[in-house]
């Protein structure tokens, strides 16, 4: 299908459409622009994605749709660009752990399936404000991709800096493990160590740091329940395992 045509056909079906006796919009599913369906090669000239049955909060400055995976390949990660009311949202996940895990869906999509998503704006938007919005980019199960090649990369470099962060976790984890004696000392210098802030942005934080604000939970615990700190750091240890396995198989 020539690209204008295609546009036009759906900027038709697109209308705006007001439920009798509800404040709801509803909008069709938003298409690349022609330049941004050649830049990345979509044979179809569709994306993966389809947005759809899109509304506004009535009374939070949110917007509510439902995500569509069209294609035939589970769906670990993707963004879409909101513009409604003039303003602007990017809305990017990655739930490539909750997929690898067969955890409900918060954010990933299994082959034609769905999954609905409310995103808070940054203020008020007039009732009438007919939203926009735009597949950038998707990370398949399989790590492909298509989109937005920076977007994918960016993804793709967290991944990496939380599986760094994982196997630094299990391997502080795994040699309190096996001390022969967990002393205060030793665990402080661990929560320490985990917890040392980054020079540069670091997606991998996050994880070091709730590592260490645990460990020093169990510090204070392990005065009045001492036989608690090594089932509490197995358990630990495991889960972080998981995380880790998780990761490492969804990064490139």
């Amino acid at each position: 299908m020539n690209s204008s045509l295609f546009i036009a056909t759906v900027a038709a079906v697109s209308a705006l459409v007001r439920h009798p006796g509800a404040e709801r919009l509803i909008l069709a599913p938003t298409p690349f622009s022609a330049a941004t369906l050649q830049a990345h090669s979509i044979a179809d000239n569709t994306s993966p994605l389809i947005a759809t049955a899109v509304t506004l909060g009535d009374v939070t400055p949110t917007i509510t749709f439902t995500v569509i995976n069209s294609s035939t390949k589970a769906v670990t990660a993707w963004r879409m660009d909101i513009i409604v009311g003039g303003q602007f949202t990017g809305h990017s996940v990655d739930d490539y752990e909750a997929f690898e895990q067969g955890r409900p869906a918060k954010a990933y999509l299994l082959p034609l399936g769905s999954v609905t998503v409310t995103v808070l704006l940054s203020g008020s938007v007039p009732a009438s404000s007919v939203p926009k919005i735009t597949f950038i980019g998707a990370i398949y199960a399989d790590k492909t991709s298509v989109g937005d090649p920076k977007w994918v990369d960016s993804i793709f470099q967290s991944r990496a800096a939380r599986l760094a962060a994982w196997s630094q976790v299990v391997e502080q984890l795994d040699n309190l493990r096996q001390s022969s004696a967990l002393t205060v000392d030793a665990l402080n210098s661990v929560a320490v160590s985990l917890d040392a802030r980054p020079q540069t942005e670091d997606p991998g934080y996050n994880i070091r740091r709730a590592t260490a604000a645990n460990i020093r939970m169990l510090i204070k615990d392990a005065q009045n329940n001492p036989a608690n700190v090594r089932p509490r750091l197995e358990y630990w240890l495991t889960a972080a395992r998981s995380s880790e396995a998780a990761v490492a198989a969804h990064v490139r």
